[in-house]
């Protein structure tokens, strides 16, 4: 069986969201205080028997900051879960929660006590006033599948009360953000090998065997001289401390001879081809340890699908990328698709996005006090063909779209390298402190990408900066068309979250103002062109000596701009971007559709 939708009402930050999920990795990404980690943490209230009932009952940091606390209100948890039929342990679990005939339904509420519900209902109490202490929690199963979850009220009775304890055949296993591992794998309760070796099917000759060999251990570090001496010096010191009323024996030994001793004493020991062996973990670097430890639950959580009364289970990572190198965040996201489990991993990783398919995506993004949420593979707008675009589209570079606040889409390269220092040098403004990621299509293909973020489905800006690729200026051509007669196609998906600034020809030949000449022919000179270099500072001088508003003016523009773009060919368009940005400050101009793109996103 697997979670196929949450829905979160008032918790923290998640006011409300509905997250379709998949049956294999779900990666959820969003910046900083979107409301990953709460989403992960709902899941555990909801579904979680191993997390405390004191966590349950919320405190007033936990509901969100629109709800009035004074009067009635309810937190809502839900989970909807399918293909659970063909087994029979999680049928038995699912079946009093059923809905329909495929999908069953648990529920987590915290909401005004019943016997203050019964109150509001007799007018013996106001629910307008109301204390915290008067909210309790519940878990319920069930209920009529024409009552969305979404639409579920704090008065409303829905579904039946679900026995807490059946949670117990439900096994939930979070790995926390900056997670401990090796204070983890050494504590008995807590440790995934503990688990891991209890789950192992051990034969009563092989326990037997185990005792007698730490027996055996044991009476050989005893029967050394210098612990024998130890030992009787603590007993003579003891004795005389207590008096003769209690005769106590002492040995030094390695353990209790107990199989449950010796489980709880085993330890991992790592060694490598060619090094050091029998090392302790301990002596690991904090990635290699981060991977074993999740390896290990892995381990752990394969044996457990066979085992009896196993309903189920379910994996939540935060920042599985911790201490990794990114091929390590590759190879391990490889292992988390393969397996027949369910997995939600947040990550601010592009490695561990890059990894996964298009289907994965939860995407959730801050506005105001809210946090949207939006499901990439959901979006109506994109055809089957253009899903398969963007799977290809977002590798590691081009998915840190998903992860900004304000996206500015961009041909290629050279406006890749150049845009950031001269947006900073000519506007005074830091992309990055706006929360602005550049991403360039490398091509013209931008409506997929502009499909993401069409009616605020993803809920961020997104604009546009893309060439109209018409003929240069010719003075004599009154037909002569402009930028805004271009590209209607990305016109007609303009919106309040996206919009399309276009130049008239390309990029290179709008940065070629003359007024910027001092930044080009710099540019020209470092990149080895000393003639064209000669050139193009002459073409300026002829565009400075013709008069203003004449078309003897407008022609030498024009042939400066030839020449540029001519070197910039030369040298190459991604080259010649990074030898202008290092003469940045020797220009004077920006393109007007740049400047006004940068202004709409860095506007309220």
């Amino acid at each position: 069986m697997h979670l196929s939708r949450v829905v979160v009402l008032n918790f923290r930050n998640l006011q409300k969201i509905d997250i379709p999920l998949g049956e294999a990795v779900n990666c959820v990404i969003g910046e900083n205080n979107s409301g990953k980690s709460n989403l992960l943490f709902a899941l555990r209230l909801c579904l979680d028997a191993g997390l405390s009932s004191y966590h349950r009952l919320l405190t007033r940091s936990d509901i969100h900051a629109d709800v009035d606390q004074r009067s009635a209100f309810h937190v809502l948890i839900g989970v909807e879960f399918v293909n659970y039929s063909s087994n029979l342990n999680e049928l038995a679990l699912l079946h009093a929660c059923q809905i329909d005939a495929t999908r069953a339904r648990i529920f987590y509420r915290f909401r005004p006590k019943k016997n203050i519900l019964e109150e509001i209902t007799n007018n013996v109490r106001d629910a307008n006033d109301l204390q915290l202490e008067d909210f309790g929690w519940e878990i319920y199963g069930g209920g009529d599948p024409k009552i969305d979850l979404c639409d579920v009220q704090w008065d409303m009775e829905v579904g039946e009360p679900f026995r807490f304890s059946d949670l117990q055949y439900l096994q939930v296993v979070t790995l926390q953000a900056l997670r401990d591992v090796e204070a983890d794998l050494r504590n008995g309760r807590l440790s995934p090998l503990m688990k891991l070796l209890e789950a192992t099917s051990v034969s009563p000759e092989e326990q037997e065997a185990f005792v007698k060999t730490l027996i055996e251990a044991n009476a050989g570090i005893a029967s050394a001289e210098s612990l024998k001496a130890t030992a009787g010096g603590i007993v003579n010191t003891l004795a005389n401390t207590t008096g003769p009323s209690y005769d106590i024996r002492v040995e030094f030994g390695i353990g209790d001879p107990t199989y449950q001793s010796i489980l709880r004493s085993i330890r991992l020991l790592l060694s490598e081809k060619g090094a050091l062996q029998n090392l302790d973990p301990a002596r690991n670097g904090l990635g290699l340890n981060n991977i074993l430890y999740i390896a290990i639950w892995l381990e752990y959580l394969g044996k457990r699908l066979g085992r009896a009364g196993s309903a189920g289970q379910i994996i939540l990572i935060e920042e599985p990328e911790a201490h990794l190198h990114p091929q390590l965040q590759f190879t391990l996201m490889a292992a988390l698709e393969k397996l027949s489990m369910q997995s939600l991993v947040t990550t601010h990783s592009t490695h561990v996005t890059s990894r996964l398919p298009l289907s994965s995506y939860v995407v959730l993004t801050r506005r105001n006090t809210q946090t949207i949420s939006c499901a990439l593979a959901n979006n109506v707008l994109l055809e089957e063909r253009e899903k398969r675009d963007l799977e290809r589209y977002l590798d590691a570079t081009k998915s840190t779209l998903l992860f900004a606040r304000k996206v500015l889409l961009v041909e290629g390269s050279a406006e890749l390298i150049l845009l950031p220092y001269l947006v900073r040098e000519m506007m005074e403004i830091d992309l990055e402190h706006y929360g602005i990621s550049i991403v360039a299509v490398n091509g013209t293909h931008f409506t997929p990408f502009v499909k993401l973020f069409s009616d605020g489905s993803l809920g961020k800006k997104c604009a546009v900066v893309a060439d109209a690729d018409l003929p240069p200026l010719n003075v004599d051509d009154e037909d002569d068309q402009m930028p805004s007669e271009a590209r209607q196609d990305l016109r007609a998906m303009e919106s309040d979250y996206v919009r399309i600034f276009l130049g008239r020809t390309t990029f290179e030949r709008e940065i070629a103002d003359v007024e910027n000449a001092h930044m080009l022919v710099a540019a020209t000179e470092a990149s080895g062109l000393a003639k064209a270099s000669v050139r193009l500072r002459e073409a300026a001088e002829a565009v400075r000596g013709c008069p203003h508003d004449s078309q003897e003016r407008t022609k030498s523009e024009e042939a400066f701009r030839d020449k540029t773009l001519r070197a910039a060919e030369r040298i190459g368009k991604a080259r010649f971007a990074q030898r202008c940005a290092a003469e940045v400050k020797r220009a004077l101009v920006i393109p007007p559709y740049v400047n006004d793109a940068i202004e709409w996103l860095t506007s309220e």
